[in-house]
């Protein structure tokens, strides 16, 4: 598989033909590329990083093919000197490293891995010893010694670890900056759930963006919060009373109204939401599907009028509630992870939560106190309401997996989260 795209065919379709016998011993403008094309492994554990180089809206097109080979080459030795990092915080100190495989015929990266160690390289006669490591890490005899064919001295190369502390650097803000959730969007600068509120967070390059859902007169899924549209459009119809095709000629209040394309304030519906996400399938959409909805029209109507336009998302669908028989019936369908919500932070709703078991906890922060301990389960914790972005960095060092916010340029651009 290629580094770029987990669906792409091969190397080939980068422009790169012969990606081995590729020199890049002489490049010197390398660009920096996050290689997460199966996920970051140890020690990020991170499956849910899209691929990219660092600089914005850089492709492959933009560099040479000497460039992204180069890219890739050094993106593999920063992740091996990350392990190591994280290994001399436990006073853990390696002298020497001895790498195999066939990437240790790969004399310059060897020679680039020694630099940054700044330690010993020394390459092994041995090209496969992936199951022979296993099989001795098994039996708890890490101590193999493999002939070695030459070492590798360490030189000093501060560009190569100024390239190396930005790698770095950047997995860490996305730890931080995206376990963030859109909540509506970026629904402080625009109206909730529009449009132009999904596209303003994505803009802003989260991976995690929730929305609403009611339903219509005519079972279409409509991306709005409440049932009524008084309060965000001003005139007081009710969503259950009209049509997908009337609803989507209201627009949405907004202090300004002056957009290019004033389409983005119309009320949207669930497909088009989806439409455009598709253009970026990194992104996590967690579909909330609301209380009065389900009440008036039943759990299987709303689940199934969902699901039916969730199926062209080429992108992850969480669906969410504080209706835990909607949670039941879409885990009875195995088709998408679930996030309860939970109204109160309390026994009865605990209870509840391990009977179910979601995949996701939602809960907002008023609701539980600073001496409280989040309850532990096999589920991920998302923390809602959260605008203050010192609450939101220790809540996440804390270990809640995700904080969704409506002030989300605000925590975004937080430097405690970057």
């Amino acid at each position: 598989s290629n580094f770029f795209n987990a669906s792409s065919p091969s190397y080939d379709h980068w422009g790169i033909d012969n990606i081995q016998a590729l020199p890049w011993n002489d490049v010197t403008d390398v660009p920096i590329f996050i290689n997460s094309v199966g996920g970051l492994g140890s020690p990020w554990w991170k499956s849910d990083i899209a691929p990219r180089f660092l600089e914005d809206n850089k492709t492959c097109t933009d560099y040479s093919e000497q460039q992204c080979k180069a890219a890739l080459m050094e993106s593999i030795v920063f992740l091996i000197v990350n392990n190591l990092d994280e290994m001399r915080k436990f006073d853990i100190h390696p002298k020497t490293l001895m790498v195999s495989g066939g990437l240790s015929a790969d004399r310059y990266l060897c020679q680039r891995l020694a630099d940054l160690c700044s330690i010993p390289v020394i390459v092994s006669d041995y090209k496969e010893t992936t199951s022979r490591g296993a099989a001795r890490l098994a039996m708890s005899r890490p101590d193999w010694n493999l002939p070695s064919s030459e070492i590798i001295k360490p030189k000093q190369d501060d560009v190569l670890t100024l390239r190396y502390q930005k790698f770095t650097k950047a997995i860490k803000q996305y730890q931080l900056k995206h376990r963030l959730i859109a909540h509506r969007g970026d629904m402080i600068t625009y109206p909730e759930n529009s449009m132009m509120a999904i596209q303003a967070a994505v803009k802003l390059g989260l991976s995690y963006i929730e929305i609403d859902i009611q339903l219509s007169k005519d079972g279409m899924p409509i991306v709005i919060h409440d049932d009524n549209l008084l309060r965000t459009t001003g005139s007081n119809k009710n969503i259950r009373d009209l049509n997908a095709k009337d609803i989507s000629t209201y627009l949405l209040n907004h202090e300004h109204q002056l957009s290019d394309d004033q389409t983005l304030l119309n009320i949207t519906s669930l497909n088009t939401v989806v439409n455009a996400l598709n253009k970026h399938p990194e992104m996590t959409l967690f579909v909330e599907l609301k209380r009065q909805s389900i009440e008036y029209f039943g759990s299987r109507a709303v689940v199934d009028a969902v699901l039916q336009h969730l199926k062209q998302a080429k992108f992850k669908i969480v669906i969410i509630s504080f209706v835990a028989d909607v949670i039941s019936l879409i885990q009875s369908l195995s088709l998408y992870p679930v996030g309860f919500v939970i109204r109160e932070f309390n026994q009865a709703h605990q209870d509840l939560a391990e009977h179910m078991q979601p995949d996701y906890l939602f809960c907002n922060i008023n609701k539980i106190s600073s001496s409280e301990i989040l309850w532990a389960g096999q589920w991920q914790w998302v923390l809602y309401d959260v605008q203050d972005p010192q609450l939101a960095c220790e809540l996440l060092n804390q270990g809640v997996a995700l904080i969704e916010t409506g002030d989300i340029v605000k925590l975004a651009s937080a430097k405690e989260l970057n």
